[in-house]
């Protein structure tokens, strides 16, 4: 069974650590009803403005922080907020969770048959349920992508709008779009999943604010749709070779890319050290792990002793790049050197440990 530790902001328990306070080192979180021996192995994290989910290997998904509009996919009128992970219903099919996402105050599940659900609050079509619904208070079925076959790979959300993209490159997406993330036209609204058009097979795309990065496998095509900030779009086109990417993350307002080499491109907002720090990354060793927050990143660390170490960098004002402070990159001490698996989310920071 793996251990998981947070620490960052925590004003409505999205921790899970059994109280609202925030912490600035790393944290045991505190589990609902789950057996010691239970097989716990957690998969992902999703973050929220202030509620959390984790997907575990056998799909299971747990859910904490704020849940006054049913965000942690359990009827709020159980309770309107969770300090502890509590366990969030399978799906109605009897399968499965295999996917998780959350935007500001809304999460989206996707079931092992490929059918989605939603939860939470949304003005601007976040929910992909039609343009009349802003709020379910329990998971509800969205009329869903027509898949024809096909399947979900990868689903990502942000503030206020979700992509996911298929098993053969096509892209489809929901909720805000002004700025152009969800491509043309850019409505200010699309309140149910319809397809779009980036120009080449798509196998990774994420949600930053008001943007969308795409990347395609093997890493020759790559774009961001939508706001210009921060020189997103225009640094996309002038980026190195990104061939053969390892893995990629976003932030509110910058890309993320760990490259083979163990090196991570990076381009966007730097105004709290986002950026910048990573060109020291590769001086300390390679780069093995990523984790990319709404305004911070975390990185593993693996030095030519083959010694790990978890850094941090960014805006960390909640705690959630360590106790110390500056733009840096700032080490983070660790209950193990034994680092599983790494998250961030908005001003939160995750560790799995065995």
């Amino acid at each position: 069974m793996l251990s998981t530790f947070a620490f960052g902001s925590n004003g409505a328990g999205q921790l899970g650590l059994g109280h609202r306070e925030d912490v600035n080192t790393p944290t045991p979180c505190v589990f609902h009803h789950v057996p010691p021996s239970h097989n716990f192995v957690p998969k992902a994290i999703a973050a929220g403005g202030n509620h959390t989910l984790l997907l575990t290997e056998l799909g299971e998904v747990y859910a904490t922080g704020d849940n006054t509009s049913g965000q942690c996919c359990i009827d709020p009128a159980t309770s309107t907020s969770f300090t502890i992970f509590h366990a969030v219903q399978p799906p109605p099919n009897g399968g499965r969770w295999k996917a998780i996402s959350a935007g500001w105050a809304f999460s989206i599940l996707i079931a092992d048959n490929d059918q989605i659900y939603a939860a939470g609050q949304g003005s601007k079509g976040e929910l992909g349920v039609g343009q009349s619904v802003t709020s379910c208070r329990t998971l509800t079925l969205l009329p869903g992508v027509p898949l024809e076959g096909r399947r979900i790979l990868q689903i990502s959300s942000c503030v206020a709008h979700t992509v996911v993209t298929l098993d053969d490159g096509e892209l489809w997406g929901w909720g805000a779009g002004r700025k152009g993330q969800l491509g043309q036209p850019n409505d200010v609204s699309v309140a149910s999943p319809r397809r779009i058009k980036v120009g080449f097979q798509v196998r990774n795309a994420l949600c930053g604010r008001d943007f969308t990065f795409c990347i395609d496998e093997s890493g020759s095509q790559h774009v961001v749709l939508g706001a210009n900030r921060y020189g997103l779009p225009s640094d996309a086109s002038a980026t190195a070779e990104l061939a053969g990417y390892l893995e990629i993350g976003v932030s509110w307002g910058g890309v993320y890319v760990l490259k083979a080499d163990g090196s991570i491109a990076a381009w966007g907002r730097d105004d709290h050290g986002q950026v910048t720090p990573i060109k020291q990354l590769f001086g300390l060793g390679r780069c093995t792990q990523m984790a990319i927050g709404s305004e911070h990143g975390l990185a593993v660390v693996e030095s030519t002793e083959h010694r790990m170490r978890l850094v941090a960098w960014g805006w960390g004002e909640h705690g959630n790049c360590g106790p110390s402070e500056g733009t840096g990159l700032l080490d983070v001490r660790i209950p193990t050197v034994s680092i599983v698996h790494i998250g961030a989310g908005c001003a939160t920071s995750w560790i799995f440990v065995n």
